[in-house]
């Protein structure tokens, strides 16, 4: 652009000079001319229309026209940009919940500790974990290059797809749902009125409670409350008497519940938090110049056959706590992936419709195929 600047500033120059020669000419010649005359009023004319028109052309050559391209330019690359990521996301999308329908419907057999050790329910074992990581590496590379990519006349969408992404990071991440729960259970077994307890006070009780949990499992480096000793139980509800006592919450007292207490306090999580969520999807990436793409399943293999020591089994083990020994038989208050899972599929099918729904770009299915697709997994399950 700055050697047209230059170009036109020349012949901005030489139409001036042009003009100067003219004044001078009629300045030195002897023949007098007035204003008023036609061939005075024409000549100005014509020097003002030259002025005019390189100036016009200057601003137009130089500036208008080269930024209208520019932008033009950068919006067909932004639209590419989304339609590229828009059908990789749908359909790594689609794999997943694919899987998490089949496992709810039909089969999850390959997913208990128990589950015989043959070719197939290995490959099935690993694929799930493979297509969750998948999910996670096409939406952090949606999330690196968001800001550079446009849907057209269509803020709401963007909008509608990025909120669609962050459920689907609160779904894998969020652990205030289960803190939330085991509070409220406990209120029932020590028979505490829920609506004289304020909402602060509540909200206090789940996070201590919480608290309270892992510091029982750090000082003894386990999983779960039901795994501590008879007296270490003993001492966990004392302390949790404690806790109501503290925040003033008026309760029966809850020696005689200690084994429904401890079943309560020891529901198993499957939380994948959010920088985790990143961890994974940039493990899960390749960059070729500018453009991404995820590892394929042999490369994932050959991550998973690694030591456990090394970074890249630790992301995927990160990944692994959503399906390990997920048993859809027990009681899903013991296990709060059972619920959980609906929540990411229901989080997923929303990106799903987000992404059809999107004008920009060709759809990533038929809309019979799109029609397929449940928007929620039955509760009815055949394990």
């Amino acid at each position: 652009m700055a050697n047209h600047n230059i170009d036109s500033l020349e012949l901005y120059k030489k139409h001036i000079d042009s003009l100067n020669k003219v004044i001078a000419v009629l300045h030195n010649s002897k023949s007098v001319f007035k204003i008023g005359e036609a061939s005075v009023q024409a000549a100005l004319i014509v020097a003002s229309a030259t002025i005019f028109t390189v100036m016009i052309g200057f601003i137009f050559k130089d500036y208008l026209i080269p930024g209208w391209i520019e932008k033009r330019t950068a919006s067909r690359t932004g639209q590419a940009l989304f339609q590229l990521y828009k059908v990789n996301l749908f359909r790594s999308a689609n794999a997943i919940n694919n899987r998490l329908h089949e496992i709810y419907r039909t089969r999850s057999h390959y997913l208990w500790s128990n589950a015989p050790l043959n070719t197939f329910y290995d490959y099935k074992y690993k694929s799930s974990i493979y297509r969750l990581c998948v999910l996670m590496g096409w939406i952090r590379a949606y999330r690196i290059l968001e800001s550079s990519m446009i849907i057209p006349k269509s803020d709401a969408k963007f909008h509608e797809i990025s909120g669609c992404i962050s459920a689907i990071e609160s779904a894998l991440a969020d652990g205030q749902r289960i803190e939330m729960y085991v509070a409220q259970a406990l209120f029932t077994i020590a028979k505490v009125k829920s609506d004289t307890v304020p909402a602060d006070i509540l909200e206090k009780f789940s996070v201590e409670v919480d608290h309270l949990i892992n510091q029982y499992l750090q000082d003894d480096l386990l999983d779960y409350i039901a795994d501590l000793t008879p007296d270490q139980q003993e001492s966990f509800i004392v302390d949790l008497e404690k806790l109501l006592a503290a925040l003033k919450i008026k309760h029966e007292p809850l020696a005689t519940s200690k084994e429904l207490i401890i079943k309560e306090v020891s529901v198993k999580l499957g939380l994948i938090y959010r920088d985790w969520q990143q961890g994974i999807g940039d493990l899960m990436l390749e960059k070729d110049e500018q453009i991404y793409n995820t590892i394929s399943y042999k490369t994932f293999e050959e991550y998973w056959g690694m030591k456990e020591d090394t970074s890249e089994k630790k992301w995927l083990k990160r990944a692994e706590v959503m399906f390990e020994n997920l048993d859809l038989r027990v009681d899903q208050q013991s296990d709060s992936r059972i619920e959980q899972l609906k929540l990411v599929y229901a989080s997923i099918y929303s990106l799903l419709n987000a992404l059809y729904t999107t004008e920009t770009g060709v759809s990533p299915v038929s809309q019979q195929d799109f029609n397929k697709i449940p928007n929620t997994i039955d509760s009815t399950r055949k394990p």
